[in-house]
């Protein structure tokens, strides 16, 4: 396995004049603000700012980030529009061609669809070297066009024409490593990161206007609320969260809100009514202003049943709220236990309200975890040390 890259490693004046000379195309499968195209999109401006000539593709399918990406690089992004396999193939074919046009020195892609189909066609027509990051080995039984096994076949394929293979985090890694044992030499870790600046204990000074756009005229300060946010899947957990609310629920002062949006909205919805929560558990949608919503909270929940980083839980612990988390994948290394939050075992309702409430009954801990989340993200997983480390990693490709 490559050996990450340390945070002393900066770009000189000679790295900085190989950067202006260098072509890249960023492929992610849609323009949504996920988790994973918004941190793509952090690496493409950095790498605009450093003078960089960069291409923005999107595989299926346009979204909100369009805006935003045609503002940064003074260019519309390129959407190529493969939802089906007829869609993939004409995907496929759109890109190839783009590629032989464009020539790029280094193409870099997320996800699973891009990860598998874009190293092959890159290579087909360019003498790029590719990157592909991977955000957790679970993405690849969430599909529902192909089986787990053969899009881990698919991966193992692609992973010849693979240059580098980015891990989010160390357990993400392991999995991939496993996945494909002969490419252990091209995988490196590289954390995600947090803006900072963004993410931040000033906002908590709007946290009454949180409570009253979420609870009305039952909004009153002294509410505890037990925040989350991310897609609503299976695999994030939120149904253990409604059923450790339900455990709770002669708290009367406690309440629960979940931002964010999917396929297990319905479920969570019926479950939270058949339990009689409806005034104190919320699922308000995607929060209009993140960084605000979690620095309302006074704890943050990340329930997952997988989970290969958690930002939204190193976005909270940036806004000084304390986490608790399942001791799952790449949240045992985010989460200090007892010291920046706690973790639980996955699959238990029960362990999870208890936690709740034992923090719920600990105002200085909290604080005091809640001030120690804040300066471990600010020391080891901040967005412009990710940033940093993309870009050193091109700069070692391109030197070869």
């Amino acid at each position: 396995m490559t050996p990450a890259i340390h945070d002393g490693d900066m770009a000189n004046a000679s790295d900085r004049k190989v950067i202006r000379h260098t072509r890249m195309l960023f492929v992610a499968n849609a323009l949504q603000a996920d988790a994973p195209t918004r941190l793509l999109l952090s690496t493409v401006s950095h790498v605009h700012d450093q003078g960089g000539e960069c291409w923005f593709f999107s595989w299926s399918r346009g979204g909100e980030l369009a805006a935003q990406i045609e503002a940064t690089l003074g260019r519309p992004p390129v959407v190529l529009g493969g939802s089906g396999r007829g869609g993939s193939i004409s995907s496929a074919w759109a890109f190839r061609k783009m590629v032989a046009t464009l020539r790029p020195h280094i193409v870099h892609a997320i996800l699973t669809r891009p990860g598998i189909l874009v190293p092959p066609l890159a290579k087909m027509a360019s003498q790029a070297k590719v990157v592909v990051t991977q955000h957790g080995t679970h993405e690849w039984g969430e599909g529902k066009l192909l089986p787990p096994t053969l899009v881990r076949t698919a991966f193992r394929a692609s992973a010849s024409f693979m240059d580098a293979i980015v891990a989010v985090s160390k357990r993400c890694a392991k999995e991939i490593e496993k996945a494909v044992p002969s490419h252990a030499d091209k995988i490196l870790v590289i954390p995600n990161g947090v803006d900072t600046k963004e993410f931040s204990p000033e906002k908590k000074q709007l946290r009454e206007q949180v409570l009253i756009n979420l609870f009305g005229e039952s909004a009153s300060p002294d509410l505890f609320l037990v925040g989350a946010a991310g897609n609503l899947r299976k695999i994030k957990g939120y149904d253990l969260l409604v059923e450790a609310a339900a455990l709770l629920n002669s708290r009367k002062n406690v309440r629960f809100v979940v931002w964010g949006d999917g396929e297990e909205r319905s479920f969570l919805e019926r479950r939270i009514q058949s339990l009689g929560l409806q005034n104190s558990f919320k699922l308000p949608g995607r929060a209009q202003n993140t960084a605000s919503c979690l620095a309302a909270c006074d704890c943050f929940v990340q329930p997952s049943r997988s989970e290969s980083f958690g930002l939204a839980a190193a976005e909270a612990m940036a806004s000084g709220v304390p986490v608790v988390a399942t001791a799952v994948g790449g949240l045992v290394e985010l989460v200090e236990d007892g010291i920046t939050g706690l973790l639980i075992p996955p699959e238990s309702p029960r362990a999870l309200a208890l936690t709740i409430q034992y923090l719920f009954d600990q105002p200085r801990m909290r604080e005091a975890m809640g001030q120690a989340a804040r300066e471990r993200i600010c020391r080891h997983f901040t967005l412009e040390r990710m940033q940093r480390e993309y870009l050193q990693l091109y700069l070692r490709l391109l030197h070869g």
